[in-house]
């Protein structure tokens, strides 16, 4: 048994919206508490992640500093690392802060010859976001981590293979 979550608001390009990550986490643990022995992570529309969602008021806190229990962001990102199961994640499109690191939060990372990723949090005066300061270098190596924090560089899915930060393409 293979179980298949996916993010399912094209609309928003998949952007990490409270109702996005509650429907996520609830599948999350729908999975863990199944006789799936693997879980796949896919996306609808364009791209698989764009990352959070920004709305409200201009110099409002984002809706996940104020959220509380099980669907801010981290929570649903490590609920997904530490599943018990084989897990694999295909990303397509475009892959940015919260969605790149859910994106590479699976054993296996599979992408499309489309696909781009980007931490895009240094543009925005950010650090970078739901432990990527150390799921990154463990991946990837300090270095690298750091350049794609600081240059906020673009990798295509050839050069996200070649980093380690994708297994196929």
């Amino acid at each position: 048994d293979v179980a298949v979550l996916e993010l399912d608001d094209a609309d928003t390009l998949n952007a990490m919206s409270a109702s996005l990550l509650a429907g996520l986490a609830r599948r999350v643990r729908e999975a863990s508490a199944s006789t799936a022995r693997a879980v796949v992570l896919q996306a609808s529309g364009p791209h698989f992640c764009t990352g959070g969602r920004y709305a409200g008021k201009p110099g409002a806190a984002p809706w996940w500093l104020k959220a509380r229990g099980v669907y801010g962001p981290s929570v649903v990102l490590d609920a997904y690392r530490r599943l018990p199961l084989a897990s694999t994640t295909v990303c397509h499109g475009t892959s940015v802060g919260g969605g790149f690191l859910l994106g590479i939060a699976a054993d296996l990372r599979v992408s499309t010859v489309s696909a781009r990723f980007r931490l895009g949090v240094s543009p925005h005066g950010l650090t970078p976001v739901l432990s990527a300061t150390v799921i990154l270098p463990e991946m990837i190596g300090g270095s690298l981590a750091v350049r794609l924090y600081v240059e906020d560089a673009l990798l295509d899915a050839e050069a996200a293979r070649g980093s380690g930060i994708v297994h196929r393409v």
